[in-house]
């Protein structure tokens, strides 16, 4: 079974987002367990200013709550783009080396800083276009659900 930690730049919220959240969250549990884990990037005025003090509070706060054998994936607009079968294919490739566990990173209101998307192993992006937190991270979501129904067979993907 996977296990697929997502690690989201905010707070957590109840918004009109909750609801698809929800959603997907119970699609998903058949066929893998997936957390939450929300890490707020507190923003100070002498982190605008050196983005070197910010990166470095970035990767200190996450490095805490990082789970040490996950796979860590960066949501970046940077990131490679791919198709949902793609998609789908990458996480089949990696259970098949034996890795289970894949830990998402959403940045917050700054996105991620280099250093944190040095961490991973790999960085992917869902469009060029910069997304709200909460579309994106519902975005995730549907994308697992319909990577694991397509790995099973299952009529979602069409």
């Amino acid at each position: 079974m996977f296990h697929f930690e997502l690690y989201l730049g905010m707070k957590p919220v109840r918004d009109d987002w909750t609801a698809l959240e929800n959603h997907y969250l119970k699609l998903l549990r058949p066929y893998a367990k997936v957390n939450l884990t929300h890490w707020e990037e507190k923003v100070h005025a002498s982190v605008k200013k050196n983005p070197l003090v910010g990166a470095e509070k970035q990767l200190l706060s996450l490095k805490k709550i990082l789970h040490p054998r996950a796979c860590l994936i960066a949501c970046s607009e940077e990131g490679e783009m791919m198709s949902s079968k793609n998609f789908s294919h990458f996480l089949q490739q990696q259970a098949n080396l034996g890795q289970s566990q894949f830990g998402f990173i959403l940045g917050g209101a700054f996105g991620l800083k280099e250093e944190t998307k040095k961490l991973c192993s790999f960085c992917f992006s869902f469009s060029p276009m910069t997304l709200p937190h909460r579309l994106a991270q519902v975005l995730l979501l549907e994308q697992l659900y319909r990577s694991m129904t397509l790995q099973q067979g299952k009529i979602y993907h069409y």
